[in-house]
């Protein structure tokens, strides 16, 4: 599978590969407009032909850009349906995930662990008052700012948006 790192997509400099799940492939790029670091989430070329996997990324962004909690990973900007290459650009975080830095470096503490919890009940109260339930609440989608240990809830691709009325069911 070829990669993007060292290549130019739209006004991204893709600088590396950082991570990669089922749907897609992640990087760290430059944004050339603004000089800031991003993430840039790139669909996978074999699903990028179906409609179905670009219309989950686009309701992905649109959601998702919506939300605005210091808890969850923001989105900056979206390809579009008709682009090329499907993807979506968000805040880079310099930091484990969660899944890494329980591997790696936790020691049992109660009161972090309380943290981390509350941090995480506090961005998904704010999804589901948008309308939004993430459905993959896991180690994996859940990265750790290095600099201030702030907890950013990520990967909303298979969230389920709700409209009123099944708010209420």
């Amino acid at each position: 599978m070829p990669t993007l790192a060292g290549t130019k997509l739209d006004k991204y400099d893709m600088l590396e590969e950082v991570g990669h799940g089922g749907m897609a492939v992640v990087y760290r790029a430059l944004d050339g407009t603004l000089h800031r670091e991003v993430a840039v989430k790139v669909l996978h070329a074999h699903l990028a032909d179906r409609e179905e996997s670009r219309l989950r990324l686009q309701r992905e962004a649109i959601a998702v850009a919506k939300l605005r909690h210091e808890n969850i990973l923001e989105i900056f900007d979206y390809s579009g349906t008709q682009a090329g290459e499907s993807y979506i650009v968000t805040e880079f975080i310099h930091g484990p995930t969660l899944r890494e830095w329980l591997d790696d470096d936790y020691t049992p503490r109660p009161a972090v662990a309380a943290l981390v919890v509350h941090r995480l009940t506090l961005a998904l109260m704010h999804a589901h008052k948008g309308g939004i339930v993430h459905r993959d609440i896991k180690p994996e989608n859940v990265m750790i700012r290095r600099e201030d240990g702030c907890i950013k809830l990520m990967d909303f691709g298979i969230a389920q948006i709700l409209d009123n009325q099944k708010l209420t069911m």
